[in-house]
Order: C-alpha cells, then sequence, then structure tokens
C-alpha cells in the first residue's frame, strides 16, 4: 500500500465497484471503452483516478451516458484504514461491497448500491451510514425509507463504530443492503 491514505476516483458515465480483498495490495482493474481516456496520478498518499471523453465517438453526450459505458473495480485490503474514498460517477453505478472503510459516493443520474457483507462475526461494528437523494428514492432491504426533505430524502444510521459511508445521488436510487 505503500502509504496511501487516500483515493479519489472520478468517472464519466462508467460503473465503479469497492471491493474489499485479502491481500494487502490496493488493485485498480479498469475496462476502458473507446471513447474514454483516463489519468492515474500518485503523489504524497494519495491516488486520484480521473476518467473524461477524449472526443471520439459517440458523437451525442446522451448516448455516452448510455452505451459504451467502462467499469473500474477497486480492491481495498482487509484492514487497511484510509484517511478518505471518495467515488463519484456522474452516470454509471456504483457498488460498494464492504462497510469496512469510510466512503464517500456521489452520483448524478446512476444508482449507488451498498451492501455490507454478513460474515456472522458478532464482534463487527457496522458502520454508520448516512445517504441522501435529492429526486431519486432510498431502498433498505427493498422497502423505501428516509425522511422527506424539501431538497429530497435523507437517511441516517447511526453506529458506535469510526466507519461512516456518505451516499449522495442526484437523479438515482440508493440501495442498501
Amino acid at each position: 500500500m505503500n502509504g496511501i491514505r487516500v483515493i479519489s476516483i472520478e468517472m464519466a458515465p462508467s460503473n465503479i465497484t469497492a471491493t474489499e480483498c485479502c491481500s494487502g495490495n490496493i488493485s485498480l482493474e479498469y475496462e476502458k471503452s473507446n471513447w474514454l481516456d483516463f489519468d492515474i496520478k500518485s503523489d504524497g498518499g494519495r491516488v486520484v483516478f480521473t476518467e473524461r471523453s477524449n472526443g471520439r465517438l459517440p458523437l451525442f453526450s446522451l448516448v455516452s451516458l448510455h452505451e459504451n459505458r467502462a467499469e473500474l473495480i477497486i480492491s481495498l485490503p482487509s484492514g487497511w484504514e484510509p484517511g478518505s474514498v471518495r467515488l463519484e460517477s456522474r452516470g454509471g453505478t456504483i457498488n460498494i461491497e464492504s462497510g469496512s472503510f469510510p466512503v464517500q459516493a456521489k452520483t448524478y443520474t446512476g444508482t449507488i448500491h451498498l451492501t455490507v457483507p454478513a460474515d456472522g462475526d458478532l464482534q463487527e461494528i457496522p458502520p454508520a451510514i448516512r445517504a441522501k437523494s435529492s429526486k431519486g428514492a432510498i431502498f433498505l432491504q427493498d422497502k423505501t425509507t428516509g425522511a422527506k426533505r424539501p431538497y429530497g430524502t435523507e437517511y441516517e444510521l447511526q453506529s458506535p463504530g469510526g466507519v461512516t459511508i456518505r451516499l449522495e445521488s442526484e437523479r438515482g436510487n440508493i440501495v442498501l443492503d
């Protein structure tokens, strides 16, 4: 992990999956689309991955939201305690498959799906969750949840543990399992 404390991911319309793995390394796997380019920088304990259009097809921005999506899979080591993990996708889905590290996830038109695996360990403290959707809905185990506010819907699950997961979607849904 070489001192990495901050991971920042910004995708155009592509999907992001953040998962926990058992190796001691951080892994990024990117399935690139023909009309997208990416840049990855690492300095001072910070990794920044940015995806953008390269100006090639598709010609229309609406098509770019629906065709040729790429996917980035981030595998984070068990027991790693990051300072910050920030995931953002303009139109893609964000899947978070762990509750053991703090995450800030945001999407504009895509869905955010949080799955905290139940491994049977009663000593494990669940993460605190703060979810907000401006025009979408928040689902907890297939039922809508959250408090209606003038600016959208909010859901909060408090926890005594030190991990907080913040989820925000402008026009997409948030699904909590």
